[in-house]
């Protein structure tokens, strides 16, 4: 997909995927919805959730978003 500035959330679009890293690389994809919101299997205690795009950086401090992609036009 085409990347999209991950500092500039004015440029993303629903569809977008939001990728993130607890280190050297991807670790976990979630599928932006708008309005600072996310979609994403946390895990199957938790099934899917919808929550805002900084969720995780507050969650664990670890984790930082690492980028943006645009698969849809």
């Amino acid at each position: 997909g085409k990347a999209i500035s991950k500092d500039n959330q004015a440029l993303w679009k629903p569809g977008d995927l939001l990728i993130y890293s607890e280190g050297a690389g991807p670790s976990y994809v979630a599928i932006y919805l708008g309005n600072g919101q996310l979609i994403h299997a946390l895990s199957p205690k938790y099934d899917t959730l919808i929550q805002d795009v900084n969720y995780y950086e507050r969650w664990d401090t670890a984790t930082h978003l690492i980028g943006v992609r645009r698969i849809f036009k």
